[in-house]
């Protein structure tokens, strides 16, 4: 799902007040990109993939532009959507 411009910028106040230090602890870059949508992380059930059952995240992802450290976001957290993922 993409962003909206207004989730974009509740996003960027959002680190802009918590994320006080960018450098990335991988390769100590301070360049990021944020990526454009939102993902979901399901619940793990073994090998089989069961639709419509278990519980679901929304993440927002930030990578760092040199070695491509990833960062996910919780974004019901953030507030970007309501917990029922609207």
């Amino acid at each position: 799902m993409k962003l909206t411009n207004e989730q974009q910028q509740k996003l960027i106040k959002h680190f802009d007040q918590f994320w006080k230090n960018k450098k990335c602890e991988i390769c100590g870059n301070y360049d990021w990109v944020i990526d454009e949508s939102m993902f979901e992380m399901r619940e793990f059930h073994g090998a089989t993939t069961i639709l419509g059952k278990g519980f679901i995240k929304a993440f927002v992802t930030v990578s760092c532009k040199n070695c491509a450290n990833t960062k996910l976001f919780n974004a019901v957290n953030i507030g970007l959507i309501s917990s029922e993922g609207k």
